[in-house]
């Protein structure tokens, strides 16, 4: 089993408070909008990678989720979206989009917009 940081759990889920100890750990992420409830789900074989990747393209303003960038420039950036680890998995391609599909359909509602995982969280 895979020695994990400490986190701070956000309902179920433990919150990515630092990407510190992630490198060789791969698994399916979330960003949530603080303020409107919005998430993107993602998979990586490298959270602290991806992490960086994601927070370095938002900083920038080149991010290739267009609604995500929008959140960001618009919430008061950093503060205003919380990382959350949603599973651990294998490092294996098929295994991290299968369950990053199955995390997506987990968080879906009836009646939701979606665009690229970008799609309403209900708790």
């Amino acid at each position: 089993m895979t020695k994990l940081p400490n986190f701070q759990m956000i309902g179920q889920f433990p919150e990515i408070t630092s990407t510190a100890g992630l490198m060789k750990i791969s698994g399916i992420y979330a960003i949530l909008h603080r303020e409107t409830g919005r998430i993107y789900i993602g998979s990586t074989v490298s959270l602290k990678s991806r992490i960086g990747c994601h927070r370095g393209e938002l900083r920038h303003g080149k991010h290739d989720n267009s609604y995500l960038q929008n959140a960001w420039n618009k919430h008061s950036k950093i503060e205003g979206f919380i990382w959350v680890l949603l599973e651990i998995c294998e490092n294996e391609k098929q295994v991290l989009l299968t369950t990053e599909q199955a995390c997506m359909w987990r968080v879906q509602t009836g009646k939701r917009k979606s665009h690229k995982g970008w799609t309403k969280l209900i708790l």
